[in-house]
């Protein structure tokens, strides 16, 4: 099934065997995957990427697919999010969002984030995305090695949108949650209006 429609794999994930559907279902199946393979491509693709993925990248993620949503312009954006390192994932399930994460992001509204789970930063991302944005510069050094370069310039930090490009610092040492959904909001406005001008 994954070749058939490899963009939108977590739409049909239900459909595990089409041996038995009829010509008319998988003519239709097909067509909504080539329909939704063209509309991922035609959308801004952006990968938040941070050390673990399970505090600065998933609220980077979240902060911005909120944001989208309410100016109106989700249907043009494709949002996720990734960690440089394998550390957060068990028996490849990664874990999810790390509470006071969630926790931060629950208190500006923003409630949905049940679903994520940490994944891995793939070279073949790099064919995926529009953008790869990092956190911190050590973010940017260790995307540049697992993507084998950056030849098309699509990898930056976040906060290098912003009038002080600058690091974003990683909450899972500081305790500043607060802080780093502070930076991350005034970056995700930033690459917003970049986008957007």
């Amino acid at each position: 099934m994954g070749g058939l429609c490899p963009d939108v794999n977590e739409e049909i994930s239900p459909f595990h065997s089409l041996r038995y559907a009829s010509k008319a279902f998988k003519g239709a199946l097909i067509e909504y995957c080539r329909r939704k393979s063209k509309e991922f491509r035609t959308m801004i693709r952006i990968l938040f990427v941070c050390l673990g993925n399970i505090c600065r990248s998933p609220m980077a993620e979240f902060i911005m697919k909120d944001m989208v949503r309410k100016k109106g312009t989700a249907d043009k954006f494709y949002i996720a999010s990734a960690g440089t390192s394998d550390e957060e994932i068990w028996n490849g399930i990664g874990n999810p969002v790390y509470p006071p994460a969630r926790e931060e992001l629950t208190r500006h509204g923003i409630t949905d984030v049940s679903g994520k789970r940490a994944t891995q930063l793939t070279r073949s991302d790099y064919k995926k995305y529009d953008l790869i944005i990092g956190m911190e510069q050590r973010n940017v050094h260790n995307m540049l090695r697992i993507l084998g370069g950056d030849p098309e310039g699509k990898v930056k930090r976040l906060l290098d949108y912003s009038k002080k490009p600058r690091d974003i610092s990683d909450p899972w040492y500081t305790h500043r949650f607060e802080s780093a959904y502070n930076d991350i909001l005034e970056g995700c406005e930033a690459l917003y209006d970049h986008l957007n001008p």
